[in-house]
Order: C-alpha cells, then sequence, then structure tokens
C-alpha cells in the first residue's frame, strides 16, 4: 500500500506540473511603423515593448512577465507576436510602447483586448510616435 501511494505521489508530481514559462501565441501578428514627433522620420532602431495583462489565474494569483521586445528596420516599420497564454494563464490584453535605441525616449502607448484575435493574420497598429 506504501509502494501505491508514493508511486500515486510522484505521478501528481511529474504530471501536475506545467512548464513555468512554456508560451503559446496567436496566429496573427502585428505591424507598424514608429517616427519621431518632431523631426517626422522613421526611428531606425527602435525597440518595441509589447506588455501583457493577465487574466486572474487560480486563487486570484496574477502572473508577471517581462515584456517582450522587438526592432523596428531602417524605414521603422515593426512586426510583433501576440501572446496567448503562459505559465497557465490566458493574456487578456496587450500594450505597445515604443523606445529609441538607447531607451531614452517614449512613446504613446498602443492598448487593446484579445477580442477577436484569433480570427485576424495581420493586425495594422496605429503610427507609434516617439517623443
Amino acid at each position: 500500500m506504501k509502494r501505491l501511494i508514493t508511486f500515486l505521489a510522484i505521478l501528481l508530481l511529474f504530471t501536475g506540473c506545467e512548464k513555468e514559462d512554456e508560451r503559446t501565441y496567436f496566429k496573427a501578428e502585428g505591424v507598424g511603423y514608429v517616427y519621431n514627433e518632431y523631426t517626422k522620420k522613421p526611428v531606425q532602431g527602435a525597440i518595441i515593448h509589447v506588455d501583457y495583462g493577465f487574466e486572474r489565474g487560480r486563487f486570484g494569483a496574477t502572473v508577471q512577465i517581462d515584456p517582450e521586445s522587438f526592432k523596428a528596420d531602417e524605414n521603422g516599420y515593426f512586426r510583433v507576436k501576440f501572446l496567448k497564454r503562459t505559465q497557465k494563464s490566458n493574456v487578456g490584453g496587450y500594450s505597445i510602447t515604443a523606445f529609441d535605441t538607447d531607451y531614452k525616449l517614449t512613446s504613446t502607448a498602443i492598448s487593446f483586448t484579445v477580442d477577436k484575435i484569433d480570427e485576424i493574420n495581420i493586425l495594422k497598429l496605429d503610427t507609434l510616435w516617439i517623443h
């Protein structure tokens, strides 16, 4: 009987755990441009941060992960992926912000929720203006 209980406890331990940083993404990608508000020129190499708002997990716990970073090309064009799920929690919303290459100047943020993101392939985002 002790062996059976030990075996079941070990089995539960290995089957009840999910990898801590396992991530699932939507097929949809977001695209847009980053421009300097004063010069009206594209910001080559701007860093695009995608922050996530998570639905409440079990027992009301919230998940915190670092924002994912993407880079704009020489024309200020960027392409981002949208996280769907991680650490047993679903993403409920996104906030996208751009920084210049020195992380000094920031842009206005684009924020939105998941609504029907599964039904689209490319989400055209507003232009981000770094100021």
